[in-house]
């Protein structure tokens, strides 16, 4: 080692700051902290779902592990009733096994997520509390105003968490601030034999997954900076580091750029885009006069939110400590063509829907066969599991830019199912031109398109359970001869800088078949097409369709590059030793001779 490097390792490596960061015992730590994060982050997602434990664990720079209210003692269950009704008069804690329940009838709650407390309750009276099964709601604020009603003041009760009548946690979304200040007054009678007190008090700050892969980086290359000077019998160390370091590095490029979405075809189609698993996307098509679209303008369905979930947006909220207005959105700054004003009138994060009771306001959309259908919009929390997806639904007026005090029209847009329940595109005519507006999954375009050839799935023997399934496709790209591919487990397509899974299928139903057939013998009997066409699409759409996973990572090679230099670098760093080792040995065994 030089004088010079010499000078500058030995000036600043009694730094006390640089000391800390190259301290081995840093290094411990961050360790042992990433495994309690992976530890409780795996504990949550049980709960909140993987995308959310990913987002609040290790997407983010602090994170704070809750008792879940949903585990045993994290909660104590309670009987609520009209605060007027006789049990309510009688009672302040009563016996599952008391008589006055045993004509109670009780309201259930479809998306239960303390099904197993409530069930202990149910099996311990003999199942004699069972929810009525024609008392069941979609969510708690539907039970607590049912039970609100005068004719529900006797005979009425529910059996629930007793989290129902806490205010939020701080930072805890809720479905409707409205809500929060209109909450029927409602009776609270306890269970006898429970514990007097929950678990859902405790609370374990965490660093996060940012923070951790940040201080573990720079701690990293500085221990190998100011520990291993450049010189060959190092080139294994820094190797070693470097492919740590490039590990972590891969791991924040792809929270960042990662993108999944679906491509579903059915046989002998081909489609030119996917649609994105979690985002939706608000869109406003100008259509020629043959119907192509002339032009497209998407807003990201986020936009439409007044309380957004970003980072940007949440850290706006805790310093201006007021609540966002209703957006408006000016179109015309976006796209010339599209000179109009969004007006957000009502949002749902989340939503369901039902028919609506004789005089409810209620909204009409389309279904499947072009049927007006009326439907009353129902809130629900915000779902973060894998395999399910918000359904977000906005009520929206739109205005022309120049006139915007006389709207053009308002509807209720709800991107449910894409479109195979509801079809949420509507028309509107503005300035001798036709528009169409609907909310549906982002969709991402891509520039060839993939034709579905064949698809097949087999089944296990005797079972309904898919064993093995495979596409056949072919690749269309412009100027290019078209590539055939078969796509199978763990045999995707590659494609530019995407990559294509077999994900699944979809099968219709009896009744999508039906319909589809009445479809095709009316365009026969329009002359439309000649039968023989008809049965052929019939047989086509009876297979169903194949649905592809889209994967695109511009960053999905760093991790092999990095699991490359570590390995290399071990085996350097090995060899670099095994072999002088051996030399030392040589030398020692000539001087003995000698």
């Amino acid at each position: 080692m030089s004088e010079k490097q010499k000078g500058w390792r030995k000036r600043y490596g009694k730094n006390v700051f640089v000391r800390f960061l190259t301290s081995l015992r840093l290094t411990v730590t961050l360790l042992a902290f990433s495994m309690a994060l992976v530890f409780f982050g795996t504990l949550d997602q049980v709960n909140i779902g993987i995308p959310k434990a990913l987002d609040k664990y290790f997407e983010s720079f602090l994170a704070v592990w809750k008792y879940p209210k949903e585990w045993p003692m994290g909660t104590r269950m309670i009987i609520v009733t009209h605060p007027e009704s006789d049990l309510a008069d009688n009672h302040e804690t009563i016996s599952i096994e008391d008589d006055d329940l045993r004509n109670i009838r009780f309201l259930g709650f479809l998306d239960n997520t303390f099904h197993d407390q409530i069930k202990a309750v149910f099996e311990d009276s003999d199942g004699k509390l069972e929810p009525d099964d024609d008392l069941r709601y979609h969510t708690l604020r539907e039970i607590k105003t049912t039970l609100a009603k005068e004719e529900y003041k006797n005979g009425y009760a529910a059996i629930l968490p007793d989290t129902i009548f806490d205010p939020p946690d701080e930072g805890e979304e809720v479905g409707n601030l409205e809500d929060l200040e209109d909450e029927p007054d409602l009776a609270v009678i306890e269970i006898g034999g429970q514990f007097p007190f929950t678990l859902r008090w405790i609370r374990i700050p965490l660093p996060g997954g940012y923070l951790l892969g940040g201080l573990l980086f720079v701690n990293l290359m500085c221990s190998a900076l100011f520990r291993y000077p450049l010189k060959p019998r190092h080139t294994g160390i820094w190797a070693v580091h470097g492919g740590l370091a490039l590990m972590l590095v891969s791991e924040l490029v792809t929270d960042l750029t990662e993108k999944h979405s679906s491509m579903s075809i059915h046989p002998e189609q081909s489609s030119n885009f996917s649609y994105d698993f979690l985002d939706d996307e608000l869109v406003i098509v100008k259509e020629s006069a043959s119907g192509e679209d002339e032009a497209v303008l998407s807003i990201p369905a986020d936009q439409l939110d007044p309380n957004p979930d970003d980072l940007g947006s949440r850290i706006g909220r805790f310093f201006s400590g007021a609540e966002e207005n209703m957006p408006v959105i000016n179109l015309k700054e976006v796209d010339k063509d599209f000179p109009f004003l969004v007006k957000v009138k009502k949002f749902y994060k989340n939503s369901a829907y039902r028919s609506p009771h004789k005089g409810e306001t209620h909204y009409t959309v389309r279904n499947s066969l072009s049927k007006v259908v009326p439907i009353v919009p129902i809130e629900r929390n915000e779902t973060f599991k894998e395999d399910d997806r918000n359904h977000r639904a906005a009520l929206v007026e739109l205005s022309s830019e120049d006139s915007p005090d006389k709207p053009i029209g308002e509807w209720f847009l709800c991107a449910l199912r894409n479109g195979q329940v509801y079809h949420q595109a509507y028309h509107f005519e503005h300035g001798n031109e036709s528009f169409r507006i609907e909310l549906r999954r982002k969709r991402h375009y891509y520039p060839f398109r993939v034709k579905l050839l064949d698809f097949r799935h087999l089944r296990y023997a005797g079972t309904s359970s898919p064993k093995d399934f495979s596409s056949d496709v072919s690749l269309q790209i412009p100027g290019e001869p078209d590539r055939k591919a078969r796509i199978y487990m763990n045999h995707p397509l590659h494609v530019q800088d995407l990559v294509f899974y077999q994900r699944s299928f979809a099968e219709p139903s009896p009744k999508q078949v039906q319909d589809y057939s009445m479809e095709l013998s009316n365009d026969v009997r329009e002359g439309k097409m000649t039968p023989e066409q008809a049965k052929h699409k019939l047989d086509l759409y009876r297979k169903g369709m194949t649905v592809l996973e889209v994967v695109r990572n511009p960053g999905s090679s760093l991790p092999y590059i990095g699991v490359s230099l570590v390995g290399l670098g071990l085996a350097f760093q090995f060899g670099f030793h095994l072999f002088g080792f051996a030399r030392r040995r040589a030398k020692t065994k000539e001087r003995l001779e000698v």
